[in-house]
């Protein structure tokens, strides 16, 4: 077999060089998009699940609750068995610095609320340097525009003790004074080093808590179990808080970003799917011009199993070539796909993390390589099998192999046909359309136009030749009668373009009937002329403004309505569902909408007087109401 390769296969690669690199190509930038996004995912969740773990420190137990946890809560936990410990934290990612070098690579900082006097219970604090602020706690409390820097930050903002920097806040720029340097260890990592602590009550000021703490940390007395915690915790609070360890905490934030990058785990999968297509195209093309070779290697006593390994095996070597040139144009990619990754979840999901660059590490490399491994054994398998099927006299006879009909054709078209029925079943039947729902139809839809691609091409064809032997009457029958007398070449051919077209036009499909929908929504409801809002991201709107902003807005001239809003992720169902609240007079004047059950004044009335509120057709599906 290594014979052969050197030989036989070698010196066809070496005479098609620009096919062989196209088909070379297609693993490469398969694989290249699969790694890279793979890489980038790995170290966004890596990074979000290590700064939760180094910012809870030695906390088992965290409280939470939608628009924060009040204040009077502390007196009730003390009065609970089996907690050991409790520190409130505010938690607020701010969008930079101002007055600082460097500030513009500096990026998103995250702000650290907490209580200094109760706060050593949780977390290690490495203080550097001299100053005697922060050998007592109520030296640095005394003082309200006091912060401490990770000694990382403070190197990359230029920033010493003793000189102030600017926050940018929800309530415009504050000014704060650097009063001591962390060391760079356990939570002082977190987040790539971008970290401000400062004092709880403070924080609350500067970032319109009121009187509210993002969550309470608790630490367990010896012991205690995290169940039974969690379970007396859960009776003295009631519904409305939500328990959790800090674990949990993370892998909801992980789930998060594994909803978000599907998007572009879908771009991977085309990629990788368009490499399998031009293998398969390039092999069965391959099969057409060497069956004199394989001829003379059956004619030599060469099995069908033999052959079928030797294509086999250029298809594995095309892929393991491919797959390391991927991997390598992956690594370098990677940077990019996680500086959008994370800018986005960051901006639209809250999800905080600042790692700078995605680590490829050895078990996104092996996944890379097997995936283009099996991708060019995939796309080679049905060339493979056919070479082995051609008889040597046929191969030797020119013309004879390619003029022979490829399978049933009725079987063919009718398994083709069943694969579209099933394809367009599923979409119908299943509800709520998910990702892996679309990719299952489109693969579903493609298989089976593959199927008949061919056989109906061919009646097509023969009804065709009086249409165009009367528009061209030489070569309209010439072209004709090479297409018919050659059906595994035309077939071949045609469904490499049904393959493509089958691709273009799914994803295509799927990409503008998400576009319209989207638009559409945004034609009905989005009609404000303008959106206020003072938090770093959508999902948690940390920043409450107060009432009196309302009546300031309508004080501007040409301010004619002002909607207040407020949006809240609640868990139902086992889900989490957006819960919003609206002036609904003022917004059902200025959107439209279509009732699936209900009236316009049935909604205004239930809303306004009643007490009811309206779902989305989506809840309506999930959630059978």
């Amino acid at each position: 077999m290594r014979f052969l390769l050197a030989t036989l296969s070698l010196s066809y690669l070496t005479r098609h060089k620009v096919k062989s690199l196209l088909t070379l190509l297609g693993v490469v930038v398969g694989v290249a998009t699969f790694s890279a996004i793979r890489s980038a995912q790995d170290t966004l969740t890596s990074g979000i699940r290590g700064t939760v773990d180094r910012m809870a420190g030695k906390a088992q137990l965290q409280i939470s609750a939608e628009g924060g946890v009040p204040e009077e809560l502390q007196e009730q936990l003390r009065e609970l068995p089996g907690i050991r410990a409790q520190s409130p934290v505010i938690e607020q990612v701010v969008s930079g610095l101002e007055g600082v070098a460097n500030a513009a690579d500096i990026g998103s900082v995250l702000v650290l609320g907490v209580d200094l006097l109760g706060d050593r219970e949780m977390r290690d604090y490495g203080f550097e340097g001299s100053e005697e602020d922060l050998d007592d706690p109520l030296l640095f409390l005394a003082q309200a525009d006091s912060v401490a820097l990770a000694r990382p930050l403070a190197e990359r903002a230029g920033v010493k003790v003793g000189e102030s920097l600017v926050l940018r806040a929800p309530e415009g720029p504050k000014r704060v004074v650097v009063r001591g340097l962390l060391s760079p260890k356990g939570f002082a990592e977190a987040f790539g080093g971008n970290l401000v602590v400062m004092d709880v009550y403070a924080a609350q000021s500067l970032f319109g808590r009121g009187r509210r703490f993002d969550r309470i940390e608790l630490r367990l007395e010896e012991g205690t179990t995290l169940d039974a915690a969690t379970a007396v915790l859960e009776k003295a609070l009631g519904p409305g808080f939500q328990v959790e360890t800090p674990a949990m905490r993370g892998a909801q934030m992980e789930q998060l970003v594994t909803n978000f990058v599907a998007g572009f785990s879908i771009s991977s999968g085309c990629a990788l799917c368009i490499g399998t297509f031009l293998i398969f195209n390039s092999f069965t093309v391959s099969v057409n011009r060497r069956r004199r070779d394989i001829g003379t290697l059956r004619s030599l006593g060469a099995t069908p199993g033999q052959i079928q390994t030797l294509f086999l095996a250029e298809a594995a070597l095309v892929g393991l070539v491919g797959g390391a040139l991927g991997v390598l144009a992956g690594g370098a990619l990677a940077d990019g796909f996680l500086l959008i990754m994370g800018g986005t979840a960051n901006t639209v999901y809250g999800v905080a993390d600042s790692s700078r660059h995605a680590s490829l590490t050895l078990g996104v490399v092996l996944t890379s390589l097997a995936v283009g491994l099996l991708a060019s054994l995939a796309g080679g398998f049905a060339p493979a099998r056919a070479a082995a099927r051609v008889p040597p006299t046929e191969a030797f006879a020119k013309g004879t192999y390619l003029a022979s009909v490829p399978g049933s054709p009725k079987r063919r078209i009718a398994a083709g046909l069943a694969l579209l029925a099933v394809a367009v079943a599923v979409a119908l039947v299943l509800p709520v359309p998910a990702m892996s729902l679309v990719l299952l139809v489109l693969a579903l839809a493609i298989a089976g136009a593959v199927l008949f691609a061919g056989p109906l091409s061919r009646l097509v064809l023969e009804r065709c030749a009086g249409v165009l032997s009367r528009v061209a009457p030489v070569s309209g029958p010439l072209a004709l009668d090479s297409l018919l007398g050659n059906p595994r070449r035309t077939a071949g051919t045609v469904t490499a373009l049904t393959l493509s077209l089958a691709f273009v036009l799914g994803l295509g499909a799927y990409m503008d009937s998400t576009k319209k929908v989207m638009v559409r929504w945004m034609d009905d409801i989005l009609t404000s002329d303008l959106y206020v809002r003072a938090s770093a991201n959508f999902v948690r709107p940390e920043f409450r403004y107060p009432a009196s902003v309302r009546e300031e807005l309508l004080a501007i001239p040409g301010v004619r309505a002002v909607e207040s809003y407020r949006g809240a992720r609640i868990p139902y169902g086992g889900k989490s569902v957006l819960f919003m609240s609206i002036e609904i007079d003022a917004m059902m004047a200025r959107t439209r909408h279509e009732f699936l059950q209900g009236t316009r004044e049935e909604m205004l009335r239930g809303l306004s007087s009643e007490g009811k509120c309206a779902v989305s057709d989506n809840f309506h599906r999930l959630f059978d109401v």
